[in-house]
């Protein structure tokens, strides 16, 4: 697993998605937050992975270094379930994240955002491809 050296950790679902929020983020010249994904950790592929990754990486011993942490989740052909599994996934790790998109903030920040937006099944791809009907 990567080191997250905070202070905001950035959870993807995967490499293309970590690597276009990478991409964005050095072209807009923001610095002190790491950007990961379940592939990092081994903990697979995907949405489903990101449960497994997310208590690894909150439980690891670079846990105390995040003090925000967003979590973005393509609504595939599913918005409800996207949203279930990311609230799902953070309850586990001890987060209580209202309804996306939503930022919780206590002793620590925490997002859920779902892409491309609440109710609206697609991905990443979808919004950054998306054409209007003629």
């Amino acid at each position: 697993m990567k080191r997250i050296l905070g202070p905001t950790y950035v959870v993807c679902e995967g490499p293309t998605d970590s690597a276009f929020v990478r991409a964005m983020a050095q072209s807009a010249g923001l610095t002190g937050f790491v950007v990961g994904d379940p592939t990092d950790s081994q903990s697979g592929h995907g949405q489903s992975a990101i449960p497994r990754h997310l208590r690894g990486a909150l439980a690891g011993s670079d846990a105390g270094n995040i003090r925000s942490l967003a979590v973005f989740l393509d609504n595939n052909s599913s918005p409800d379930e996207a949203a279930a599994l990311g609230k799902e996934a953070l309850a586990n790790c001890g987060y209580v994240v209202p309804d996306p998109p939503a930022i919780l903030v206590t002793n620590r920040k925490v997002g859920l955002y779902v892409i491309p937006g609440p109710g609206v099944p697609g991905t990443l791809e979808d919004l950054l491809l998306w054409k209007p009907s003629a």
